[in-house]
């Protein structure tokens, strides 16, 4: 399978300087892009770089390139940002949360790196065709997976290969060799990252080194639980738009990871329970008990605003379960449930929740009315 590799940092410099912003590009780290069998694959390292760069807008990212030349400018618009109606930190939390799941996403990615490889490889190639030692690290589509790399060009006939003296991975970085003796062909080892914390690599050799004594990775990209749930919300509302089932399937995803990071926050559940309730037909025994976690977490933290709201949704739970229910007996005990739910979520919802307490009136009126036949 061919393998080429694109530089992140492109610099357009053909001067005596050359040496220089080669090093400053290979510092930087570069990502995989593979056959075309591979091309999510490179979309998923190309994005973790992209989200990796912790960006606070989107005129960042664009500078970011253009004070080097690089051809990146523009990328938020073609990835989807819209500054018109888009918070940067909102989308960029949203794009960077999705992307490694998302296949749409990814294929926006791929389909704009396969634009700017030429102008990539060549740079690359140009710079570790220089004479000398090259050192830098390879991303893969896995953040916590990378190769160290390091080629040698010799400048005489007497010189055939560098000798590293130090090769110190950091302490969150194990790889599987150490470099010693590094000839023309390009030399590779594979290193993981045991934790999302920055990598700092120190690297000296008996030659200068070309990409620096010190290569660096920034840290991993990690959403917040807020931002995670946030995004489960947004998810959940854009079923509305087409009725597409993957909205809420990311939806529950986005819900578990942001339980994953904090399990003490009951808002999580009760998206997650929103987003069973939404399918059709609804998967009622997974929002019951979504909505159970719900409420046991808002009972710990004695969150009375998230157990109204929950008592609420279990209302409507109800509500919607009964015309499922064959027998007339558990019809009637199941609108007598709905009551009761609706009842403990007016009490325990404070009085500036208004629309909250408008939807448990809703669901009580509705429950007190209902003909059971």
């Amino acid at each position: 399978m061919r393998c080429v590799f694109l530089l992140l940092l492109v610099s357009m410099v053909f001067t005596e300087a050359l040496a220089q912003e080669c090093s400053q590009l290979l510092s930087q780290g570069i990502y995989d892009i593979s056959s075309s069998a591979s091309e999510l694959s490179t979309a998923s390292s190309f994005s973790s770089w992209f989200c990796d760069k912790h960006f606070s807008s989107a005129r960042e990212a664009d500078n970011f390139g253009a004070s080097l030349g690089v051809p990146f400018e523009g990328i938020p618009i073609k990835f989807g940002f819209n500054a018109d109606s888009q918070d940067w930190s909102v989308w960029y939390s949203s794009f960077c949360s999705r992307v490694q799941q998302d296949q749409s996403l990814q294929s926006k990615v791929r389909d704009y790196v396969q634009t700017v490889n030429p102008q990539i490889i060549q740079a690359y190639t140009t710079c570790i065709e220089q004479d000398g030692l090259h050192v830098w690290l390879e991303r893969t589509y896995d953040p916590k997976i990378f190769k160290f790399a390091a080629r040698f060009k010799t400048p005489n006939e007497t010189s055939l290969f560098a000798t590293i003296e130090k090769f110190s991975s950091g302490p969150n970085v194990t790889c599987d060799d150490q470099p010693v003796t590094i000839y023309a062909p390009i030399w590779r080892t594979r290193c993981t990252r045991e934790n999302n914390d920055p990598v700092t690599m120190i690297v000296r050799a008996n030659w200068d080194v070309k990409g620096g004594g010190e290569l660096t990775l920034e840290a991993i990209y990690t959403p917040s639980p807020k931002s995670l749930i946030k995004l489960c919300e947004d998810e959940k509302a854009s079923w509305g738009h087409d009725h597409n089932d993957d909205y809420l399937r990311r939806a529950i995803d986005l819900a578990n990871m942001a339980i994953a990071k904090d399990s003490t926050d009951p808002t999580a559940y009760i998206c997650m329970a929103a987003s069973y309730g939404t399918f059709v037909p609804p998967k009622f025994s997974d929002q019951k008990k979504a909505l159970d976690n719900a409420l046991q977490l808002s009972l710990n933290n004695k969150d009375n605003l998230h157990m109204g709201e929950t008592y609420k949704d279990l209302c409507y739970w109800s509500m919607r379960r009964m015309g499922s229910l064959e027998s007339r007996l558990d019809r009637l005990q199941t609108i007598a449930k709905a009551q009761e739910y609706a009842k403990d979520a007016l009490g325990y919802l404070p009085a500036d929740a208004i629309d909250l307490i408008n939807d448990a009136t809703h669901c009580q009126d509705a429950a007190s009315k209902t003909i059971v036949p």
